[in-house]
């Protein structure tokens, strides 16, 4: 996790400091931002409380927000925060106080490095072998859908070498959530599902995904 810290902040500057933020990032990652703030009583100008940035009161998004392209940086974060009256994000301590002025913002980023569903991994033989595990013979990508067909597919028939139907109607069904129009050019060309995208995987599908590591040795 990184964080990056401006106090003193315009708010002519506020989306400045957060673009440079963003555009330096080269992987997934999840992002959410926390506000420094300035209250001042109602009836007393003189009265004035300071809340540092703190994630445990002043976040901007309920949850870190994933980010897995450039162009989630406008649609998910400067557009969602644009559209956004940042005064009620905030705390008060009364109705007696009203803001002042915003003057700081500490930006969480937490990097994934990888995706899911390289065609070109090795899976180690003590895995590929072992009786509980499903070896789908070929995924192109799609390993995540091929586990939820399989998942899916009540048939006491069914074969990991033939649910491609399974899958397909997996991938459909998930473009449908996205708002995404399918076609078999993007099912041919579908980038692996990132694991910063299962959360929304799981609410598409409604199930839950469990994620193991595991290294040559057998440690998890």
């Amino acid at each position: 996790m990184e964080s990056h810290l401006y106090e003193g902040v315009e708010p002519s500057d506020f989306y400045n400091k957060l673009e440079n933020v963003l555009s330096t990032q080269t992987s997934a990652f999840k992002i959410n931002i926390d506000l420094g703030y300035e209250l001042v009583s109602k009836t007393d100008p003189d009265d004035t409380r300071y809340f540092y940035p703190n994630l445990a009161n002043t976040h901007v998004f309920n949850n870190p927000i994933a980010i897995n392209s450039k162009a989630d940086f406008q649609k998910k974060v400067i557009s969602e925060i644009r559209s956004m009256e940042l005064a009620d994000k905030l705390n008060y301590l009364s109705s007696g106080y009203k803001l002042k002025a915003i003057t700081a913002v500490n930006i969480f980023t937490y990097h994934r490095e990888h995706s899911l569903g390289d065609s070109e991994a090795v899976i180690p033989k003590i895995i590929r072998k072992n009786k509980h595990v499903i070896n789908f013979p070929k995924t192109n990508n799609k390993c995540v859908f091929h586990c939820i067909a399989w998942h899916t597919f009540q048939s006491p028939k069914k074969d990991p070498r033939r649910i491609q139907a399974q899958v397909k109607e997996a991938f459909k069904r998930y473009c449908s959530f996205k708002g995404i129009k399918y076609s078999l050019r993007l099912f041919r060309s579908f980038k692996p599902i990132d694991l910063l995208q299962l959360d929304e995987v799981e609410d598409c599908f409604q199930l839950g995904i469990n994620v193991y590591k595991m290294d040559v040795v057998m440690e998890m």
